[in-house]
């Protein structure tokens, strides 16, 4: 339900733009190249020529020249988005079109208003996302997408959780490292100290330390390979 997921979704699909006429899936006659989302508001009408090219006309707001000619297929600029007519639409080319761009606001606002998430069942990891739209291709592209979003989300939370623990881990072998390595300089100090061949008390408990010490490093070398 985050406006920041919301966001992602309507950049990545282009829902500034939107198709006011002929009443037609946009996907089917218009290609969102990419819009930016300081994208002004504005309202184009785009009229089929002789040729099989479209000429451009502001309607309404709209900011910034109009292109002269525009060839189906080819990318050209309305306000600050970037799009491209379907070269050869099932249905055949449409004689008018109206293309409508919102400001990035307005396209997020009505995106979530459009959106209804919900879990059917408390206990149960299943999240249901429902939206509407008069565009098939918009009313399957919207949910998921939303929840590509969301999955990519998580998977990067868990990475950088992951990656904390490890980090956490390597700390700790490498104090158990130092250790060790101050426990051996001890015990053969004291062997050295002492010149004896046998083993006594004190020497014994060093000897437990150290494995001790090697039995946890090892433990957490485990768990940060892991």
């Amino acid at each position: 339900r985050s406006r920041v997921l919301a966001e992602t979704v309507a950049d990545s699909l282009g829902l500034q733009v939107r198709l006011g006429r002929p009443n037609a899936p946009r996907s089917e006659l218009v290609r969102v190249v990419r819009v930016s989302r300081s994208a002004p508001a504005g309202v184009y009408r785009l009229s089929r020529n002789e040729d099989g090219s479209y000429s451009a006309a502001v309607v309404e707001d709209g900011t910034g020249p109009v292109p002269g000619r525009i060839v189906p297929g080819r990318a050209f600029e309305l306000g600050g988005a970037t799009l491209a007519l379907v070269e050869r639409p099932e249905d055949g080319p449409a004689e008018e079109l109206v293309i409508e761009v919102r400001t990035f606001r307005e396209a997020v606002e009505e995106l979530r208003s459009d959106l209804t998430i919900s879990r059917p069942d408390l206990d149960a990891q299943i999240v249901s996302v429902d939206y509407r739209s008069t565009d098939p291709a918009l009313a399957a592209g919207v949910p998921n997408a939303l929840a590509g979003n969301f999955i990519r989300y998580k998977t990067r939370g868990s990475q950088s959780e992951l990656t904390n623990t490890v980090e956490f881990l390597r700390q700790q072998v490498e104090g158990y490292d130092r250790e060790l390595r101050s426990a051996e300089t001890e015990l053969r100090e004291f062997r050295e100290s002492a010149q004896v061949l046998s083993i006594p008390d004190q020497a014994s408990k060093q000897v437990k330390r150290l494995a001790q010490l090697q039995a946890r490093r090892d433990e957490i070398n485990s768990v940060r390979q892991a």
